[in-house]
C-alpha cells in the first residue's frame, strides 16, 4: 500500500494559488525551511484516514486565515488522498464546508466524505478505512512512529500490550503456579488497580474521606505504648517481696524460742495474761499509729510526684493538637485542588453551546422539524443548567469543607496557645523559689513522718505502757523468763506489722502494675494483628510486583519478535534489587529517548512503524520527521513507502522523490 497523489485546497497554508497537487513516490522529501507546509502535508495525510496528530489530539484547526490570524470564512476545505491498495487507486477525500442560519450567520461546520467520489457517512468510511486498509486503532502507529514514542511510557505499555501481547492476565496465573492466588483477585481489577489497593491499605489514602493506613495506625499504636510507658512507673514487686523474705526467718526463729519458752511458763501463764493482753493491746495501738502513718507517707510523695505528671500530661496534648491542624491543613490543600478543577470544569460547562449539526437527520441529511430541534436545544439547555448547577453545588460544599478546616485549625491553636500557657504555669510552678519552698516544705513534712511512729507523745498509749510496766515489776524477781518472751514477742509484733505494711505496698503495687501491663498488653494484641494485616498486604503487594515483572518481560519478548533493528525494554533494575516499568526502545545499549544519534533514533522510528504493520499484517506508508541531520544513504532501503521531512533553506516547499 502506498499514496500516490496528494490534493489540498484552503486546509492551513494551502489557501488561494498556493494549492498542495502533487504525486509520490516510493521514497518522497518534503523539504523547506519552517513553516513552509512540511508538517502540514503530514496532518493532511493523518486527517484523511481521520487520526489523531503525534500528541493523539484531534486535527483541528484546519481554516486557512489571514495575515492577522482571522479565520477566512466561506471557502469548503478540500483535502484527498490517493492511495494505491491491492494494485487499486482510491482517493479518500474530505470536505469541510461552513453552514449558516436564515439570517446569514455561521452557525457550525460539516464534513464530507468520499471514496472515489462516491459520497460516504463517516461511520462507512471509517469502516472502509478499518476493513482495507488497517484497523484505526492501529494506524497511527503503522503510519508514523512518534504518535506512539510521544505518548507516556505507561501509555506505550498499554498500547504495546493491546497490539503485541499473546498471554492475558489469566493466562500468566495459570502458567506460572505461583501467581495462583492473584487470577480471582482480577475479577475486581487490573495489576495497576490492585497494586494501588495495597498501596491504599498500607499507606492511606489522600483526599477528603481518605483513610490514614496500616502503617500509621501501627506507628500510633508504639506511640501510645511508648506514652503510657513514660508516664506510668511500675512497682519494684521483686524488691517488696525481697524484703518481705527476710522477715520469715527472723519470725521462725521467734516463734522457736517462744515454744520452748511456753513450757516453763505453763504454770505460770494465769499470772502473766493481764500482762499479755496489755501488751497485744498496745502493739495493736502501735500497728494502727504505723498503718496510718504509712498512708499518710505515700500521700505526700504524691503530691511531689503530681507536679511532673501534670507537665507530661499537657506536653502530649500539644503535640496532638499540632497534629491535627498539619491534618486540617492537608485537607484544606485537597480542597483547594478539587476546587480549581471544580471551577474549570465549570467554565468548560458554561462555554458549550448547541451543535448545529444535529439539527440535520443523520440518516437523510434534512433538517428535522422545528419542534424537534427546539425540544433538542431545550434538552440540551436544561442538561447544561443542572451540570452547572451540580458544579456550583460542589464547589460551595468544597468551600464550606475549606472554611470548617480552617475554623478547626483556628480553634486548635487557641486550645494550643491555652495549653502552652498552661504548661508554662505548670513549669514555673515547678521551677519557681516559691514552689521550691512548697516542695521542699512537703520533703521535710515526709521526712519527718517515720517508718515506725514514735508513741512518745500518745498519752493513751504511755498510759498503757505504763500499766504494764507495774504488773511486769511485780513479778520481776521471780519472774526473769517472762521479761525474756515479752522482749520476743514484742519483736514478733514490730515484725509482723512490718510484714502487714509491705503486704499493704505490694497489694497497691500489683493493682498498678496490672493497670499497666493490661493497657499495653490490649495495645500489643492491635499492633500484632495490624503487624500480620501489613504483612499481608506487603506479600500481596510483592507478588503483584513479581506478576508485573514477569508479564512485561512476556509482553517484552513478544514485542522483540517484530523488531529487526531496536529492542523494547518494559523493565529496569533498580540499586535496591527491585525492579521498576519503562518503555524504552534500546539500540546498541542506547536508549531512544536518551543519546541516541539522530540517524539511529530514525531508524528506531521505522522499526517501530514496521513492527505494528507486521503485528497488524498490513504495508503502509510510513512519515520520519526531521531527516535533515542524517545522511541519504542511512535511510533504510525497505519495501515500505517512505515519507521523509527535511529542513532546508527552501523558502518554498519542495516535493521530490529520492
Amino acid at each position: 500500500m502506498k499514496i500516490t497523489h496528494i490534493f489540498a485546497q484552503n486546509f492551513c497554508k494551502f489557501y488561494g494559488k498556493n494549492t498542495l497537487d502533487t504525486d509520490f513516490s516510493m521514497k518522497t522529501v518534503l523539504s523547506g525551511q519552517n513553516e513552509v507546509g512540511k508538517s502540514t502535508v503530514k496532518r493532511i495525510i493523518l486527517d484523511v484516514l481521520n487520526c489523531h496528530d503525534e500528541n493523539d489530539r484531534e486535527i483541528t484547526g484546519i481554516r486557512p486565515h489571514d495575515e492577522n490570524g482571522v479565520e477566512i470564512d466561506d471557502v469548503d476545505i478540500v483535502r484527498a488522498v490517493t492511495f494505491e491498495i491491492d494494485g487499486k487507486r482510491k482517493t479518500l477525500k474530505k470536505v469541510t464546508r461552513q453552514k449558516r442560519n436564515k439570517k446569514g450567520e455561521i452557525t457550525g461546520s460539516v464534513t464530507d466524505y468520499s471514496i472515489n467520489d462516491v459520497p460516504y457517512k463517516m461511520a462507512d468510511y471509517n469502516q472502509y478505512i478499518n476493513d482495507n486498509m488497517a484497523e484505526l486503532g492501529v494506524l497511527p502507529f503503522c503510519l508514523n512512529a512518534m504518535t506512539l514514542l510521544n505518548k507516556s511510557q505507561a501509555e506505550q505499555r498499554l498500547a504495546l500490550a493491546s497490539y503485541f501481547r499473546t498471554h492475558t492476565d489469566e493466562e500468566i496465573c495459570d502458567m506460572f503456579p505461583q501467581f495462583a492466588e492473584l487470577k480471582p483477585m482480577f475479577d475486581d481489577g487490573d495489576v495497576d488497580q490492585l497494586k494501588k489497593v495495597c498501596r491504599g491499605k498500607l499507606n492511606g489514602t489522600g483526599g477528603r474521606n481518605g483513610s490514614k493506613g496500616l502503617v500509621k495506625e501501627r506507628d500510633e499504636i508504639s506511640t501510645r505504648i511508648d506514652t503510657i510507658h513514660s508516664t506510668n512507673e511500675y512497682t519494684d514487686l521483686a524488691e517488696l517481696e525481697l524484703q518481705k523474705k527476710t522477715y520469715e526467718p527472723q519470725l521462725k526463729e521467734i516463734e522457736d524460742k517462744l515454744s520452748d519458752y511456753n513450757k516453763i511458763l505453763e504454770s505460770k501463764q494465769k499470772a502473766t495474761e493481764d500482762i499479755m493482753n496489755l501488751k497485744f493491746e498496745l502493739s495493736d495501738m502501735e500497728r494502727k499509729a504505723n498503718a496510718d502513718n504509712q498512708k499518710k507517707r505515700m500521700e505526700l510523695q504524691l503530691q511531689i510526684d503530681d507536679f511532673n505528671a501534670s507537665i507530661h500530661k499537657t506536653e502530649s496534648m500539644i503535640r496532638a493538637g499540632k497534629a491535627s491542624i498539619k491534618s486540617s491543613e492537608r485537607e484544606i490543600g485537597d480542597c483547594a485542588i478539587d476546587l480549581a478543577k471544580v471551577r474549570a470544569d465549570w467554565r468548560k460547562a458554561k462555554a458549550l453551546s448547541f451543535d448545529e449539526s444535529s439539527v440535520n437527520c443523520p440518516t437523510c441529511g434534512q433538517r428535522l422539524p422545528e419542534d424537534t430541534i427546539e425540544s433538542l436545544r431545550t434538552d440540551f439547555s436544561d442538561k447544561k443548567l443542572k451540570k452547572l448547577k451540580e458544579l456550583e453545588d460542589k464547589g460551595n460544599a468544597l468551600l464550606n469543607d475549606s472554611k470548617e478546616f480552617k475554623q478547626a485549625i483556628e480553634d486548635k491553636k487557641k486550645e494550643i496557645a491555652d495549653l502552652e500557657a498552661e504548661l508554662k504555669e505548670l513549669t514555673a510552678k515547678r521551677d519557681t523559689v516559691a514552689n521550691e519552698f512548697e516542695r521542699d516544705n512537703i520533703a521535710k513534712e515526709l521526712g519527718m513522718v517515720p517508718t515506725d511512729i514514735d508513741m512518745t507523745d500518745n498519752s493513751e498509749y504511755q498510759a498503757l505502757k505504763a500499766t504494764i510496766e507495774e504488773k511486769e515489776k511485780a513479778l520481776a524477781d521471780e519472774n526473769d523468763a517472762s521479761e525474756l518472751i515479752r522482749k520476743l514477742k514484742n519483736e514478733r509484733n514490730e515484725l509482723l506489722r512490718q510484714v502487714s505494711s509491705t503486704n499493704a505496698r505490694i497489694e497497691l503495687g500489683v493493682a498498678n502494675n496490672k493497670r499497666i501491663d493490661d493497657s499495653i498488653a490490649d495495645l500489643e494484641e492491635k499492633r500484632k494483628d495490624l503487624n500480620q494485616e501489613i504483612a499481608d498486604w506487603e506479600r500481596k503487594l510483592d507478588l503483584l510486583k513479581e506478576f508485573t515483572r514477569k508479564k512485561n518481560k512476556l509482553l517484552q519478548a513478544d514485542v522483540n519478535k517484530y523488531l529487526n533493528f531496536a529492542t523494547a525494554k518494559l523493565f529496569r533494575p533498580l540499586l535496591n534489587g527491585d525492579t521498576e516499568e519503562c518503555c524504552d526502545f534500546v539500540y546498541n545499549g542506547e536508549a531512544y529517548a536518551r543519546n541516541l544519534n539522530h540517524g539511529a533514533r530514525m531508524l528506531v522510528e521505522v522499526d517501530v512503524c514496521r513492527a505494528f504493520q507486521k503485528v497488524a499484517s498490513v504495508n503502509f506508508p510510513i512519515i520520519i520527521d526531521d531527516t535533515e541531520s542524517v545522511d541519504d544513504w542511512r535511510i533504510p532501503q525497505i519495501d515500505n513507502q517512505l515519507i521523509l521531512l527535511k529542513h532546508t533553506q527552501d523558502k518554498e516547499l519542495v516535493i521530490e522523490a529520492v
